[in-house]
């Protein structure tokens, strides 16, 4: 998955994770499980990836804490470290950067509540002064969105975001229960993001 090795690089060059885009290379691909709880009315549903990815230190340009990364299908980026990256120093040519994202969501709907809404907790860590260069960053986000409409022939529910926007979604045929769905009630989305960047020798 592109966009998460992208997003986690990211982090770790905005110094809470090497701020560059580097595009992904994927050593183990994205697995999803689709479990839905149908020993529960209420339906539900939790979808899990995991994406692992590697690439070579190939060239530094250490006065403009650029870093040129390998993926194993051979394509070359640079990236550039922001100053809060600890240790930049230690890199050398050579060296493997280890890309690990991980994210977890569930979707259960309730009874009607507070209406729409959207939380987000992150936290980040990073090397300690003297060590090889890594960081983590975890994000949890939660939102509410309301359901304003529900197809149960197309299996396709519309809901009410916190910005007052409605989509419409269809609903996987392994969710059971969606018959109980109201207009009204509520689905919360929380999701658990966390991506680690490590420099090894």
């Amino acid at each position: 998955m592109k966009h998460q090795t992208r997003a986690v690089l990211a982090v770790f060059l905005s110094g809470a994770v090497l701020a560059g885009c580097a595009p992904a290379s994927e050593t183990a691909p994205p697995s999803a499980a689709m479990a839905p709880a149908s020993a529960e009315p209420t339906p539900r549903l939790s979808m899990v990836e995991n994406v692992r990815s590697t690439a070579k230190v190939r060239g530094i340009d250490k006065a403009a804490r650029t870093v040129i990364l390998q993926f194993p299908d051979g394509r070359e980026e640079a990236v550039t470290a922001g100053s809060e990256v600890r240790n930049f120093n230690r890199i050398k040519v050579g060296d493997t950067v280890q890309i690990e994202y991980a994210r977890l969501t569930n979707i259960v709907t309730q009874p009607p509540g507070g209406g729409p809404g959207a939380v987000q907790r992150s936290s980040t860590d990073r090397a300690a002064v003297g060590e090889m260069p890594r960081a983590s960053a975890i994000t949890t986000t939660q939102v509410t969105e309301v359901v304003e409409a529900i197809d149960l022939n197309r299996r396709m529910v519309t809901l009410r975001g916190p910005q007052g926007r409605t989509r419409t979604v269809p609903v996987p045929p392994e969710v059971q229960g969606l018959e109980t769905v109201k207009p009204g009630d509520e689905v919360v989305i929380s999701r658990t993001e966390a991506a680690t960047v490590t420099v090894m020798r």
